[in-house]
């Protein structure tokens, strides 16, 4: 199933769009299932984000038990962040929409990449990185958080 996109609503990424899809579909050994490639545009502009947003996102598996076990991450200018604070709601049997805070940047410019992962025993089973998307935190939009 191809990933879905939508427009951020209010609270995801308030001054921004980011559309990103997030698919599961696949097997790997075992029968454990590995989340696919993150599906969604190149991002070729950079989008001003405070401290304070989240991301939001579609995300796709073959059943809302399989989603449940998801656990999602970004890597930040090449890091890997976990995405602390994730949540979905389903919005069909194989889909649900998502949203987890932006993760702590420092002042200037990111490229953040989302990635879908299951556990299968102590193995990380991750999917290849999403389309990369620029994002800039300027230095007052970090004391709106807080942070």
């Amino acid at each position: 199933m191809p990933g879905t996109f939508r427009r951020a609503s209010s609270g995801f990424l308030a001054r921004a769009v980011l559309a990103i899809a997030v698919t599961a579909v696949g097997a790997c050994g075992g029968g454990s299932r590995t989340p696919t490639s993150p599906e969604g545009p190149p991002t070729s502009a950079d989008v001003r984000v405070v401290a304070s947003d989240r991301l939001g996102w579609t995300q796709s598996a073959p059943d809302q038990g399989e989603l449940a076990s998801y656990e999602y991450a970004a890597y930040v200018d090449g890091q890997r962040t976990p995405l602390r604070g994730a949540s979905c709601k389903a919005a069909t049997d194989t889909t649900a929409d998502c949203s987890a805070p932006l993760p702590t940047l420092n002042v200037g410019r990111h490229v953040l990449e989302l990635v879908a992962a299951t556990r299968s025993g102590s193995l990380v089973l991750e999917s290849p990185r999403a389309p990369p998307l620029a994002v800039v935190l300027g230095a007052a939009d970090t004391a709106e958080a807080g942070r």
